[in-house]
């Protein structure tokens, strides 16, 4: 019989391999696989196995998640092991013989914590190698997304609207709010739409706003994350497209296109400057206001702010942008034609005389839109035009002009006057 390695009773320890007892020179000898032998002891130790590599996880539901790793050279198979924290106490889920494991019945939204070593099976006992490195993994959640967009609305002075984006999956919202951005949040209600009314609220206080949203999950409400906090002060909605424009030449008519339905009235202020002191002219309960009584060739300056009657005081909205005209002279209106039958296309263009208007400004041109038009200056309500050629057409824009404080003053154009040849 041939031996790899002859070992005599020396103490010490060497690596040998245990094959089969045989006889040379009729002393007995050991031929062994590659173990730690101890000839003191006379006890072979197996190799340790090797810890596994390439752990990793993989997630499958919100409550299942596949750990998987490497084969280690030499082992029968692996027990498996989790944790609820990286360095707690890691329960035994099961022995597998092969590299993987699907662990269930795990929380959705929660961290676990996973490690794997390999075993083999030495006269009757599991004999192990080390642990793997851990690896961890977090189950998708049952929850909806959080909620984005989240806005805040003036409303009126006692209220505020709030809105934001749909999220899928979502049954509904529940809408929070406190009196500071990281106070204590107040259930306010659930909904099911994407806005709601908070009502009730004091007139000039900021309010702060959260939602989130839930759906119902094994016959519970599971929730999405909170929104960040937004904020709002419920006053009333500043009037919308506010205008100023020269109604005559001592009046300017300030408009504005909208107001909140809670309002009770608009107030209009007028100034001198745009910088300067409003005056209040009064409050109208309509979308429109001419203020009178101004001067010929001033510019004048306008801001309008919405009001609301509560317990018999008025709360406002804030004030509009300022807007701002000039008074002018009146507009050249009710206009006559004569054609003259000259055979030429000659047109007599008349209208009524503007107060103190020194002449009139005529653009002429054969294009609808007015481009590059010919300047005629009149000094009687009157124009006369060339001959227009079969084919051809005309268009005039009228406006006056004067003279107040040495300073020339117009009228704004007339509207377009379209003449055809007959």
């Amino acid at each position: 019989m041939v031996l790899k390695k002859i070992v005599s009773a020396v103490s010490g320890a060497v690596q040998i391999s245990a094959l089969a007892f045989g006889y040379v020179g009729g002393m007995r000898t050991l031929a062994v696989e590659e173990s730690a032998f101890d000839a003191g002891t006379g006890i072979v130790a197996q190799a340790a196995l090797a810890a596994p590599t390439g752990v990793k996880t993989t997630l499958l539901s919100a409550n299942s998640v596949k750990v998987s790793w490497n084969a280690v050279t030499g082992a029968e198979g692996y027990g498996v092991y989790r944790s609820d924290s990286q360095n707690g106490t890691y329960k035994f889920l099961s022995y597998v013989t092969s590299t993987s494991r699907d662990c269930t019945g795990l929380t959705a939204g929660k961290t676990y914590y996973f490690k794997v070593r390999a075993y083999k099976t030495v006269n009757g006992t599991k004999s192990f190698g080390s642990y793997s490195n851990v690896v961890s993994a977090t189950t998708k959640s049952n929850a909806p997304q959080t909620p984005t967009g989240l806005t805040v609305k003036e409303n009126s002075p006692t209220s505020l609207y709030i809105s934001w984006n749909a999220v899928n999956n979502a049954e509904g919202y529940a809408v929070y709010r406190s009196t500071t951005k990281d106070g204590t949040y107040s259930f306010l209600a659930n909904v099911s739409n994407t806005s709601r009314y908070c009502a009730s609220l004091t007139p000039g206080k900021t309010y702060y706003f959260k939602v989130r949203a839930f759906k119902t999950v094994n016959g519970k409400k599971v929730y999405s994350a909170y929104t960040s906090a937004v904020s709002g002060t419920p006053v009333l909605p500043v009037p919308d497209e506010v205008t100023a424009k020269c109604s005559s030449m001592h009046s300017i008519t300030v408009r504005w296109s909208s107001v909140s339905p809670f309002s009770d009235g608009v107030e209009v202020f007028r100034s001198d400057s745009k910088t300067g002191t409003y005056k209040l002219l009064g409050s109208v309960d309509g979308h429109e206001r001419e203020c009178g009584s101004l001067t010929l060739g001033k510019t004048y300056y306008f801001k309008v702010r919405a009001f609301m009657i509560i317990n018999g005081k008025k709360a406002y909205s804030a004030f509009s942008p300022v807007v701002s005209d000039s008074t002018k002279l009146d507009t050249p209106c009710n206009f006559a034609f004569v054609e003259y039958m000259d055979g030429r296309g000659t047109y007599e263009v008349d209208w009524d005389d503007v107060e103190l208007a020194k002449g009139y400004e005529v653009l002429v041109s054969e294009s609808k839109s007015g481009e590059d038009p010919t300047v005629y200056t009149v000094y009687n309500p009157q124009f006369i035009t060339d001959g227009i050629s079969n084919g051809r057409s005309l268009y005039l824009r009228i406006r006056a002009f004067g003279t107040v404080g040495g300073k020339t003053i117009y009228s704004e154009y007339s509207n377009m006057i379209g003449l055809e040849a007959s």
